[in-house]
């Protein structure tokens, strides 16, 4: 699964709007991707909250250097 989000402007503790992610601690940098890449079973667990609106998902995440964010871990 592939979810395409536009980046935030700052650290996730700034806030963001619908259909944007960012990390807990900064901005995104402008060669970061901004792709999330999932192909495991446990995708289901955070999809569902992504498309209901005031929702949102904690995903540990790192950055695979070939255009994805790859989930490693859902929560905090």
């Amino acid at each position: 699964m592939r979810i395409r989000f536009q980046p935030g402007g700052g650290a996730a503790p700034q806030g963001l709007s619908p259909g944007q992610c960012t990390w807990s601690d900064r901005a995104l940098r402008p060669d970061e991707p901004t792709t999330i890449c999932d192909s495991s079973a446990s995708a289901a667990q955070y999809v569902g909250q992504l498309v209901q609106s005031g929702q949102y998902a904690i995903l540990q995440v790192y950055n695979d250097g070939q255009g994805c964010m790859k989930v490693t871990r859902i929560g905090s």
